[in-house]
């Protein structure tokens, strides 16, 4: 196993050995074999198992390898989130991200987990709840520009694990703005948002405008090089200065935005 994943271990010593079984398997045979077992479910079933995987220092299912295989990017807001610090993770999938750089938050904090597909919501509840993170709330539904109902987008392989996106035609998954979500939950207080929406962070943005006005949280956002000129042009009169840049691929970037009240 990669160096960064560390060794994982399961809840008892048969789990344990299910997953190095799954992952010698897939080494030496799917990928020499170029066959299309998946190594979550050959030779044993293990997506319903919990490992506590220690480059998270958390419980979380076995999709949280394939995250760790290509890891993101040093994150240089981590001084930023306190144990009281409030936060939004949009997109946030199986919870793998919060885990990660927001675990420590705990009361009078919160973050605010908000995720659109079934199947990765039950497993980021899961997750929240195997590590005991009472001050981190999951909420089941989309984000967009508006409040409405969309669709989501078929399933896709991202790194091995599943995720999907919100499509504008209308469909059956509710969708909120941060705008009314932040003032449906009161908040008077919002110290950073992590954005990771597959491509639907310019709707994402138009919806929060007014937070980002009045609030001025930081922003860590996973952008998509198409998107990049109309984010520019939606993010040039608020007062927010582009950080840090970090091309992952050709399509892909991640851009860390600071508003100017940490500048003072």
């Amino acid at each position: 196993m990669k160096k960064e994943i560390g060794l994982p271990f399961g809840r008892s010593v048969w789990d344990t050995l299910k997953l190095y079984a799954n992952v010698a398997w897939y080494r030496s045979v799917v990928r020499l074999l170029q066959l299309k077992h998946s190594w979550k479910t050959f030779p044993f079933d293990i997506r319903d198992n919990l490992y506590y995987w220690k480059y998270l220092r958390a419980w979380a299912d076995p999709a949280a390898r394939t995250w760790a295989e290509s890891p993101e990017p040093p994150f240089p807001f981590r001084d930023y989130i306190k144990p009281d610090s409030i936060g939004l993770d949009i997109g946030a999938h199986r919870g793998y991200w919060t885990i990660a750089h927001a675990q420590e938050v705990s009361f009078p904090g919160a973050v605010f987990l908000i995720e659109p597909d079934p199947e990765n919501y039950f497993f980021l509840v899961r997750n929240l709840q195997a590590n005991k993170l009472s001050s981190h709330y999951p909420l089941p539904f989309g984000v967009w520009s508006c409040n409405t109902w969309l669709s989501l987008l078929g399933d896709s392989s991202h790194q091995g694990s599943f995720t999907r996106s919100i499509s504008p035609q209308q469909g059956s998954t509710p969708c909120v703005s941060i705008d009314n979500l932040v003032a449906f939950l009161g908040l008077k207080c919002l110290d950073w948002m992590k954005i990771d929406v597959e491509g639907a962070e310019v709707e994402v943005l138009r919806g929060a405008l007014s937070t980002l006005q009045s609030l001025q949280p930081i922003v860590w956002m996973e952008v998509w090089k198409e998107n990049e000129a109309q984010l520019t042009q939606l993010l040039f009169p608020i007062p927010y200065t582009l950080f840090q840049k970090y091309d992952f691929d050709e399509n892909l970037s991640y851009w860390w935005l600071m508003p100017q009240r940490v500048f003072g």
